[in-house]
């Protein structure tokens, strides 16, 4: 037990060693305790005066400053001590104009990597800066650390905007847009904006700007963050951070149309107005039009009610396509058609206002489009002087995409708000043949601009593409495709290429040479054709019991894929190539026999559906390509638990269940003899028989037993 004198005297050694610690740190004690002019003084005299560390340059350019530089022939001799370490002395001049009010001073201080400020330094420094008065000099030494922490940000936002230009320049040039800590900042500075922190002396709009301005070419400048703003009820910020981001991007239309979608949900329609209207004067056909169908049906259902603004007015409205949009909304047909007509027939008319009547057409009288759509795509292609000849190219393979995919039924449980003022492209006889032909056309033009690899917000047209010719039933052409490759000479990202994020490569401002499709392009774009495809057909037979049309559209890939389930060049490869191969599997699987819906424990199971057994003999020959060499076979787990489980999951015919269950047995097979161990396939068919017995409304008993009695027969326990 201590008493109380014992904790008083290990108190006292306590508070003795912390003092003592304190009097031996001389950055908790800058100037070792002198005044300016002594430590100048003595400075000057020093032998090793030349070795001056940064943290000695910082005390110099402080006391030179605080005594006003009192003795010139003391500071000259300090700077002839120093001239012999040329780092030292760009030290102290970077410190003297960093004191001086120039924050040019500090980017000199961090201009490289190798010389600039560590941690530890740049924090001290930071403090003896604050302690004596130099609050623009610390925040703009905390502003270029290397911590991304919301108090850099903070600093950085602090300095005033007229004397920031050095900071910004270097944190450019220190960061690029592909850079993750860019990207952290930016990070930072959008969740400030939706709780700026009190007493910090900046606003959420000092914030917001810098996301915006620093943010630019990122990538995250999305709607995403109004969404979540708007998801806590800050629906003020959020509409604020809505039109910056309109502002960011005033051609990107898309982009407007979901913007001007999220003023409505949030409640501010007057900015809503504003932003239709002002997107609607730019007249940038054919791009605005489907902005203008937007702002056409709020006004059509009374959401939006903008001053001296009706539907009946736009009717008559002396933009052609204004008023044929205005008709359309309100299933006026044949004076739809007849406004379109006076832009698609004028031959004066600029090609992009005939492409956007041509569109308006196809909505509402689009037998007779389709039959004008050689003429106009001829005058398209013709069309090479056209500054943006590769946007038009891609937007009119978008309407083509646009009037089938609205043709597709949605996925289970999937919900969709689409436009319901149309003339279906159905009614034409023959009109898959016809789209498909025109997109052939399309892709023709400009194969590189339809085929490149896209992103979200700007994706390829190849799986539309792709989609149209396997609604023919030409497979094959819908896997040339999603194959097809191009070659083209890509213009470097905003900050130039790199090796990974934030640090440039060789060459990193020139073109370079990209291939499209890049690895997993065509998988993935078979992933989502597959379903959608048997979506179409099972609807399009309308008997719930009749065979499915044509072959699986991704079958020549899954042969590609059992051909390449051997070719390994990098580690865990074999193991991805067999779990893709997997999922193609159950995808064709799921084609052939699509998944019953709504069933009920209390009804028994519709009848099943019936099956082309000519191309589930072709998937079974593809397995048995894939795991015949050992090496894949010792590997099966995944495609029998990714592929043929969940197959069997799915699958109501009962001839294909037996089909499915007898493959499950021979890849297993094949996995217990590559591995020369028998427990092992025999514990991987009772697993299998495992989850196949949980099954609920179809009788899975004779599987199940089949599968548990392959190994273990029932005289032989």
């Amino acid at each position: 037990m201590i008493t109380k004198p014992l904790f008083i005297i290990a108190l006292l050694f306590t508070l003795g060693s912390i003092v003592h610690a304190q009097q031996v740190r001389p950055t908790d004690r800058p100037f070792d305790g002198k005044s300016h002019v002594d430590y100048l003084t003595a400075w000057s005299k020093t032998p090793d005066a030349g070795a001056a560390a940064l943290l000695d340059c910082a005390q110099i350019a402080i006391a030179a400053d605080k005594t006003q530089n009192w003795d010139s022939a003391l500071m000259a001799e300090i700077r002839k001590a120093l001239a012999a370490n040329p780092l030292a002395l760009a030290r102290l001049d970077a410190f003297t104009q960093l004191l001086g009010g120039d924050t040019a001073g500090a980017a000199a201080l961090f201009a490289t990597r190798q010389n600039e400020p560590g941690t530890r330094e740049a924090t001290t420094v930071i403090r003896w800066l604050r302690g004596f008065d130099y609050p623009l000099a610390a925040d703009a030494v905390e502003a270029l650390t290397r911590d991304l922490t919301k108090a850099r940000l903070i600093a950085w936002l602090r300095i005033p905007k007229e004397k920031r230009g050095p900071i910004d320049e270097n944190m450019l040039q220190r960061y690029l847009p592909s850079s993750m800590n860019r990207r952290a900042l930016v990070e930072i500075a959008l969740n400030l904006y939706a709780a700026p922190p009190p007493d910090c002396g900046l606003s959420a709009i000092d914030f917001l700007e810098f996301a915006v301005w620093f943010g630019k070419d990122t990538g995250l400048l999305t709607l995403s963050p109004a969404d979540d703003l708007a998801s806590r009820r800050q629906f003020q910020p959020a509409i604020l951070y809505a039109q910056r981001l309109a502002a960011v991007y005033p051609t990107d239309y898309r982009l407007q149309r979901v913007i001007c979608r999220f003023f409505t949900e949030c409640g501010d329609r007057p900015s809503a107005i504003t932003r239709y209207q002002q997107l609607l004067a730019a007249d940038h056909e054919p791009y605005v039009r489907e902005v203008r169908l937007d702002y056409l049906e709020r006004l059509r259902t009374g959401f939006l009610k903008p001053e001296n603004v009706t539907l009946a007015g736009m009717q008559q409205d002396a933009n052609p396509l204004c008023a044929g949009d205005a008709l359309l909304v309100e299933k006026k047909y044949p004076e739809a058609a007849a406004q379109y007509r006076k832009v698609f027939q004028d031959a004066r008319a600029p090609l992009p206002r005939r492409l956007s009547a041509w569109t308006g057409l196809l909505d509402n009288e689009p037998a007779w489009a389709l039959e004008q759509a050689d003429a106009l795509f001829t005058a398209l292609d013709a069309a090479q002087a056209l500054p943006d000849r590769a946007a038009l190219v891609v937007w009119t393979g978008w309407q083509l995409a646009r009037i089938t995919e609205r043709e597709i039924p949605l996925a289970y449980g999937v919900r969709e708000a689409t436009r319901l003022e149309y003339i279906p492209v159905p009614t034409v006889e023959g009109w898959t043949a016809r789209l498909s032909a025109l997109m052939d056309r399309v892709v023709a033009m400009d194969p590189v601009a339809c085929l490149k690899t896209g992103n979200v917000d700007q994706p390829s047209l190849r799986y539309s593409a792709a989609l149209i010719h396997a609604l023919t039933g030409n497979m094959k052409q819908a896997d040339a495709v999603a194959k097809q490759e191009v070659t083209y000479m890509a213009p470097p990202p905003p900050g130039g290429w790199f090796t990974f994020p934030g640090t440039p490569d060789k060459d990193a401002d020139k073109p370079r040479q990209q291939k499209s499709p890049v690895p997993g392009e065509r998988e993935q774009l078979m992933a989502k054709l597959t379903p959608a495809v048997g979506r179409f057909f099972e609807a399009a037979v309308k008997e719930p019991t009749a065979k499915i049309p044509h072959s699986p559209p991704n079958l020549e890939l899954i042969f590609s894929l059992a051909s390449r389930v051997n070719v390994v060049e990098i580690p865990h490869q074999r193991t991805a190539n067999i779990q893709e191969f997997a999922r193609q599997f159950m995808l064709a699987i799921e084609y052939l026999d699509p998944k019953q819906r709504n069933l009920s424990l209390k009804n028994p199971p519709p009848p099943p559906r019936e099956v082309d057994f000519l191309q589930v003999a072709s998937l079974r020959t593809a397995i048995n390509v894939a795991f015949k060499p050992d090496g894949a076979a010792k590997e099966a787990v995944p495609f029998v638990k990714e592929g043929l489980q969940e197959a069997m999951l799915i699958a109501s015919n009962p001839r294909l269940l037996s089909e499915l269950c007898g493959i499950t047995l021979l890849v297993i097979d094949r996995y217990g003899e590559a591995l020369q161990d028998t427990k092992l396939a025999e514990g991987l068919a009772h697993n299998v028989a495992k989850w196949l017995a949980i099954r609920e409304v179809y009788d899975m008993r004779p599987y199940v037993t089949r599968l548990r009695e392959h190994y273990t027969p029932p005289d032989a326990e």
